[in-house]
């Protein structure tokens, strides 16, 4: 991993098998190795899945105690939020980036091929999922990756953000633990 929090065993199981991997798991959680006093933390896809795989497991021992379930993202939020608001960043909801991507293409004067979608409800959100797949494979600094109709639409996008002291999940992945946002 890329980051490790001192203190805390790695357990790693990899199976191609979704089965395999819960029964494993569900043979961890339940293993005498587990002291009650330890915390455990149960990363999967997605919260929902996090929370099913212990309901699973208090099905069959009963109870547990200092299990957390949670997913990568929320958990990558939660590591990253001492710097972010160290920082006076907040992170957008996927709304909120709707919403200011709707504020840019309103702002526009020009849309150039995307001018006749311009009333369109689906462009904003469309625009803000493209701005973040740019962010995140770190495009933003790279003038040639972002097509020529979309960069003043993406500079712009890009200046909103940093007034309204927001981030998106892009800034959360690329950060290292030991350097501030």
């Amino acid at each position: 991993p890329l980051w490790h929090a001192p203190g805390v065993p790695k357990v790693r199981f990899q199976s191609a098998s979704a089965s395999q991997r819960r029964a494993r798991a569900i043979r961890f959680l339940a293993s005498p190795s587990q002291p009650a006093t330890k915390s455990t933390w149960v990363i999967a896809e997605n919260r929902a899945t996090a929370r099913a795989l212990v309901r699973e497991h208090v099905s069959s021992a009963g109870a547990a105690f200092g299990v957390e379930s949670t997913s990568l993202i929320h958990l990558a939020k939660r590591i990253a939020q001492p710097a972010m608001a160290k920082a006076g960043l907040s992170i957008a909801s996927g709304a909120a980036l709707s919403a200011l991507s709707a504020r840019v293409v309103h702002q526009a004067k020009e849309l150039g091929p995307l001018e006749p979608l311009r009333d369109s409800p689906g462009l904003p959100r469309a625009l803000s999922s493209l701005f973040s797949e740019l962010r995140e494979a770190h495009h933003h600094h790279d003038a040639e990756a972002v097509p020529a109709h979309l960069a003043p639409l993406f500079k712009t996008y890009e200046e909103e953000l940093a007034r309204h002291q927001l981030i998106d999940l892009s800034l959360i992945h690329i950060s290292e633990p030991t350097r501030p946002l």
